[in-house]
């Protein structure tokens, strides 16, 4: 039951990276600002978002006549009502081309500059932010003849405001490339901390991969809120590092057995990977689309992604090695009812006992006998060093005076145990 719990919740969390929109602003390496707004109309601003990817226009309450935003052809693109709604014309083909960032739409035959506007209502409030070809860097690549602190374009995004012709004047430049320090102090602390995890055990793993998922889902949740809703901020920022979280607090408050508790660590550590796979660029551009600091955003990222890594590797090793018994931790279950918790396929002659010496934190196998005959009551050849911490049931008085060793099964070898 348990694995098939474990494996229905492990395929509806990697699921979450195919849910993500289709053109969301990325990292980038270009800035766009707006120069001016020529002749000046209160009310009216602009500004880029997410570096040069979106550009967005606010209209107040205050401007009372009808603004449009002319499309690349010359025809209505958007219009700005007084009232605060906000539609755009299907017949224009920069409806189409604006798509995508980079402008690879082809414009269906119903789109015709000439024809007459066909509006839809987008959103209410007199703001919306779209792809603006006319305000960035249109190539993946790098302009030739240019190198980091030159400004690469300059453009107008013409706007008509009750008729009359505004003009709103952009700039882009392209930014120094990023330092890599914070990045690679975050690798090495991430490193460490989820060495010194894998060496305490217990549930040192889960607590880490909780806190490395905590911040990852701060700092995803930071940049979904930094855009506008229209701009389809990735889901994959907040949902990934959110199960991640989950699946690490599920496997820490509860007494899982050995082999479900490294397993929610390996599902965990997955998601946190996968996370920061997917923002790998954000540590070689020099604009990232949030409003949290940049190097925080890359420290977490790395950081988050290097921890999860080396405790996800440690889980998937001690996997099968967990799967071959089951650990009966010292606290989990009262002195008294060892007996009734033991499994009943491990109550069989073939299952070797072990018991830790208290006095020497050594394995010392018991006895190749059931748990009945054997465990329960010392006999007369009972060591009296062994009588002392394993007292007859008989002779303790209330179960407080019963002591706590911690036991080990294995299955006729000490190493196979869980």
């Amino acid at each position: 039951m348990k694995i098939r719990w474990l494996a229905a919740m492990f395929l509806a969390v990697v699921s979450a990276p195919t849910i993500a929109h289709a053109d969301a602003a990325g990292p980038t390496d270009y800035r766009t600002e707006v120069l001016s707004i020529t002749p000046d109309v209160p009310g009216i601003s602009a500004q880029a978002i997410g570096g040069d990817a979106f550009f967005e226009l606010t209209v107040d309450a205050s401007v009372d006549v009808e603004v449009i935003v002319v499309g690349y052809r010359g025809e209505p693109y958007l219009r700005f009502s007084p009232d605060g709604t906000v539609a755009e014309n299907r017949r224009s083909p920069t409806v189409y081309v604006n798509n995508d960032r980079l402008g690879t739409a082809t414009p269906p035959a119903e789109a015709d500059p000439e024809a007459d506007p066909e509006w839809r209502t987008l959103a209410h409030g007199g703001r919306w932010a779209w792809h603006d070809h006319r305000t960035h860097w249109m190539s993946s690549t790098h302009p030739m003849g240019h190198q980091p602190g030159d400004r690469i374009l300059e453009a107008v995004v013409p706007l008509l405001v009750g008729g009359e012709e505004v003009d709103i004047a952009v700039a882009s430049t392209w930014e120094p490339a990023p330092s890599r320090t914070p990045a690679t102090l975050a690798a090495l602390a991430g490193l460490a901390l989820g060495a010194v995890a894998v060496w305490r055990r217990g549930r040192a793993g889960g607590l880490v991969l909780a806190l490395a998922a905590a911040s990852a889902l701060t700092i995803g949740l930071w940049q979904t809120w930094s855009v506008p809703a229209e701009t389809g901020p990735p889901v994959t920022a907040w949902a990934l590092p959110a199960t991640a979280l989950l699946v690490a607090l599920a496997g820490i408050v509860r007494r899982w057995s050995s082999y479900t508790a490294a397993a929610a660590e390996l599902v965990a550590a997955v998601q946190l990977v996968i996370w920061g796979v997917l923002r790998r660029t954000g540590l070689e551009r020099a604009i990232l689309p949030t409003d949290a600091p940049f190097w925080l955003d890359r420290v977490v990222t790395v950081g988050a992604a290097v921890l999860a890594l080396v405790v996800g590797v440690s889980a998937a090793w001690r996997i099968p090695e967990q799967a071959q018994g089951v650990r009966i931790d010292d606290h989990a279950i009262p002195p008294w009812r060892w007996q009734q918790s033991i499994p009943r396929f491990l109550a069989t002659p073939q299952a070797v006992w072990f018991r830790r010496a208290q006095e020497t934190s050594a394995w010392q196998p018991i006895s190749s006998a059931p748990w009945r005959s054997t465990i329960r009551t010392p006999t007369a050849n009972t060591p009296p060093s062994r009588r002392r911490h394993w007292p007859a049931m008989a002779a303790a008085s209330s179960p407080a005076a019963m002591p706590s060793p911690r036991w080990r099964v294995g299955l006729n070898s000490p190493n196979a145990w869980c």
